[in-house]
């Protein structure tokens, strides 16, 4: 039993390490982002504070405002290339279902 008990906080310290090292590269990449001209519409802007981590309530919002920043830099990247599918490169694809090259050809 004491091994059991031993083992999960030993699990636990190493996910804790785990997401502190998230955390890190999370906000060093929008630190990063925040530097550019890119805006976002993100609710609230999150801190990235010395004694900030992620936890179960707020991890979705920390990574929701990296999303966004990557989203904005896919799509500038896509129009510069003059991609032909710049214009959906915004959109969740997930959400649309499965879509393949033949459905995003024009039509004329």
């Amino acid at each position: 039993m004491n091994g059991q008990i031993a083992k999960s906080l030993d699990e636990g310290e190493k996910l804790k390490t785990s997401l502190d090292k998230m955390f890190d590269d999370v906000a060093a990449m929008v630190k990063l982002f925040k530097q550019t001209k890119y805006v976002t519409s993100v609710a609230s802007e999150m801190d990235y504070d010395e004694g900030s981590s992620f936890n179960e309530t707020n991890i979705l919002q920390y990574l929701g405002e990296l999303e966004e920043y990557i989203s904005l830099l896919l799509n500038y990247v896509a129009h510069k290339r003059t991609d032909q599918y710049a214009a959906i490169t915004s959109l969740n694809l997930e959400k649309l279902g499965k879509i393949t090259d033949k459905d995003l050809k024009p039509s004329f």
